[in-house]
């Protein structure tokens, strides 16, 4: 479905479609659209499940020859004109550095749809039926920044300029195992260049929380919290000072407002763990995230 919207909806690209699965199903969707738009696509097989943070930078080489580079989660589906829709966005306002378009999975569902969502069986393709009426914003408003420091761009989609990319040497930072906070990572990176935000003049849909299923099928897992956790006080170790910088600058009002936000109630986690250990920015350093991820992909 969603290379099926991709080439029917998007113009002036290149995909560079990279299988973490060694499913022979997955194989063979890459090959059939590969045999179709060979000089439109660019398939990698990985010889073993990377993560997305690996599996992305398998085709960081390639990227980078591009001017722009856009991240698009394979559990998603693409309207008329969304990538034109950005890029115009990108010409008329240079100072943008990343931008993601509107989607579904910004509105709160209704209650009908929590309730499908919590069913045991059938879930992926009751959930298709969302595609027959999509949640838009209505007024187009085009590009919005947001301000708040620690609002990031989708992760299921977003669209940003190489340029800065090959300033780092990497999309994702390598460190982060499989695919939690990466977004918000990137986010933070691209703020030094200009304004992160959204546009509702494109949109694409998104099946949120299919990506992990290798976790397994219980709803709560407690390797996947730990997995995100780590991942969390990674970054927060590396952006600290940039981050105690924006919140040092906020008033008492301010700050209290700002601390109902579940990613600065995680920061300032992560400083009360600093400060009650002195070992705890140590262990960090040794990328825990990185066992746990290992052991899970290895089951």
């Amino acid at each position: 479905m969603c290379l099926d919207s991709v080439f029917k909806h998007t113009q002036d690209f290149h995909i560079y479609l990279v299988h973490n699965s060694q499913d022979t199903a997955s194989y063979g969707v890459g090959d059939k659209y590969l045999t179709r738009y060979p000089k439109h696509l660019t398939v990698v097989k990985n010889s073993e499940n990377l993560g997305l943070v690996e599996g992305i930078a398998a085709v960081y080489d390639h990227a980078i020859q591009h001017d722009r580079i856009c991240l698009l989660n394979s559990d998603t589906v693409v309207n008329p004109d969304w990538l034109n829709t950005m890029n115009g966005e990108m010409d008329t306002n240079f100072n943008i550095s990343m931008i993601v378009p509107d989607s579904n999975c910004y509105y709160p569902d209704s209650l009908v749809w929590k309730v499908i969502k919590a069913l045991p069986f059938g879930m992926s393709r009751i959930q298709k039926l969302q595609l027959i009426n999509p949640k838009k914003n209505l007024q187009m408003r085009g590009f919005e920044a947001d301000n708040f420091f620690m609002a990031f761009g989708g992760g299921f989609c977003s669209l940003f300029k190489s340029e800065h990319i090959k300033k780092r040497g990497y999309i994702l930072d390598p460190n982060i195992a499989h695919g939690y906070w990466d977004d918000l990572e990137l986010t933070l990176f691209l703020r030094t260049f200009g304004d992160i935000g959204s546009t509702n003049k494109a949109y694409v849909f998104h099946f949120t929380g299919a990506s992990f299923k290798i976790l397994g099928k219980k709803r709560h897992d407690a390797r996947k919290q730990a997995l995100s956790d780590w991942n969390g006080f990674y970054v927060f170790k590396k952006w600290r000072s940039w981050l105690e910088e924006k919140l040092g600058k906020m008033s008492p009002t301010e700050l209290q407002s700002v601390s109902n936000n579940s990613y600065v109630k995680d920061f300032l986690r992560y400083l009360a763990l600093t400060n009650v250990s002195s070992e705890f920015d140590t262990y960090v350093d040794t990328l825990p995230a990185k066992a746990i991820w290992d052991e899970l992909r290895s089951k």
